[in-house]
Order: C-alpha cells, then sequence, then structure tokens
C-alpha cells in the first residue's frame, strides 16, 4: 500500500527520531520538490526544539548560500514554528541569504510569529501599500501582521481591507488576521469601532459569529 504525507512523517519521527537529522537537512539543503519540503518541515517541527540546533548550525555554514531556495524558506519557516524569541538576531542576519522582497517575507514572518516584528512595521506598511508588487505580496504580508502584537498592525489591517472590496478571499484573510489579534488584545474592539471602516470589520466579524452560532445550533440539532 502506498505511503501517504503522514505516515511517510510519522515514519520518519516515531522510528528514527533525531536520527533522521541528517537525511532532513540534506532534502532542506537540495530538495526544490514542495511534498519533499512539506514532509521535511512538518518532520522538523514534531522534532521540535531538539532539532533547532542543527537548523541554526546549518544557516551558519557558508554552505548554505549553494542550498536551494525553496529549501532555505522552509529552514526560516521551521525556526518560526519552533524557536524562540532569543533566534529573532539569527534571522535577521541572514537576511541577506534573500534577494527578493517576497522571499525576505518568509524572514520577517518567522520573525513575527516568535515574538518579534513590531520594528519591521514601517516596511510592511511600504511593502503593503506603494511597492511596485504589492499586490503579490499583501496575503503574505497580512498573515504576518496577524502575528505582531502591536496597535500599529490593526491599523494596517484596517487600511487593507479598503482595497480589493471585490477579493473575497482577500478579506476573510483579513478578518481572520484582526480576529487573531483580538483574541490577544480584545479591548482593541474599541479602536476599531473608532473608525468607519473598522465598523465594518467589526459588522462583517458580527455577522461571521451569527453564522457560526447558528450552524453550530443546527448542527446540534441535527445530533438530537
Amino acid at each position: 500500500m502506498e505511503k501517504t504525507h503522514q505516515d511517510v512523517v510519522d515514519r520518519l519521527v516515531n522510528e528514527k527520531g533525531l536520527s533522521a537529522l541528517d537525511g532532513l537537512m540534506d532534502l532542506i539543503a537540495t530538495s526544490e520538490d514542495p511534498e519533499v519540503l512539506s514532509i521535511a518541515h512538518e518532520a522538523l517541527v514534531r522534532l521540535g526544539s531538539a532539532a533547532k540546533p542543527r537548523l541554526l548550525a546549518f544557516l551558519e555554514k557558508e554552505t548554505c548560500q549553494s542550498a536551494s531556495l525553496p529549501g532555505l524558506l522552509t529552514l526560516i519557516e521551521t525556526i518560526g514554528d519552533i524557536g524562540t524569541k532569543g533566534d529573532i538576531p539569527a534571522l535577521y542576519a541572514h537576511l541577506k541569504l534573500f534577494e527578493h522582497e517576497a522571499d525576505q517575507l518568509y524572514v520577517y514572518e518567522a520573525i513575527a510569529k516568535l515574538g518579534g516584528g513590531k520594528e519591521l512595521l514601517s516596511l510592511l506598511e511600504l511593502l503593503l501599500f506603494e511597492d511596485e508588487e504589492r499586490d503579490l505580496m499583501r496575503d503574505h504580508i497580512i498573515m504576518i501582521l496577524s502575528q505582531i502584537q502591536d496597535r500599529q498592525a490593526l491599523d494596517l489591517l484596517v487600511r487593507a481591507h479598503t482595497l480589493n472590496a471585490t477579493d473575497e478571499e482577500q478579506q476573510e484573510l483579513i478578518l481572520l488576521s484582526v480576529t487573531n489579534l483580538l483574541s490577544h488584545s480584545p479591548a482593541w474592539i474599541e479602536d476599531l469601532k473608532a473608525s468607519a471602516e473598522g465598523r465594518k470589520i467589526v459588522e462583517k466579524l458580527s455577522e461571521k459569529m451569527k453564522g457560526q452560532t447558528g450552524e453550530s445550533a443546527v448542527e446540534q440539532k441535527d445530533l438530537k
């Protein structure tokens, strides 16, 4: 029987454990296959903090500059998932590995996940509203803002909500990002209500919550 994606990850983690690190790092260094790199990422995340020294050591080697770009982005993403705030300087130190702004966003996202990013807000604002490639990067920037617990991040999401009103997927992503910020800072909902655009977001979130409540009630009724 053909092994599934999850089967491969489970085997690497459960049967090989940390002894799988050599092979996983080889994949990071050489593979450009999204499926292969996804397996490597999931396995490394499940190995957790025990795998982090190898990831950071790999970044310190000159050979990492010859690694595949998709592999390096996977490495950065993994550090963001299993690292700590103390790893942020190492991420900043290796921004030079990435020439294009779209790739640098992966570093910014990892930094935001680890509790940093406030110092990036002015740059993210520029990329979100003024960069020539802003339309291509906007979704990723919105996701990064959702991780930065700062009032300015909320303001930028409100401004982004005024753009591409017909793009339903992007509007939904903004709502999810705002929801994530509010889950950590509930009092900010009053700040949202202070502007017309913020009130639109609050109304959408309220309608969304009502819809979810209604669906739950229907599901419970069906179960009776």
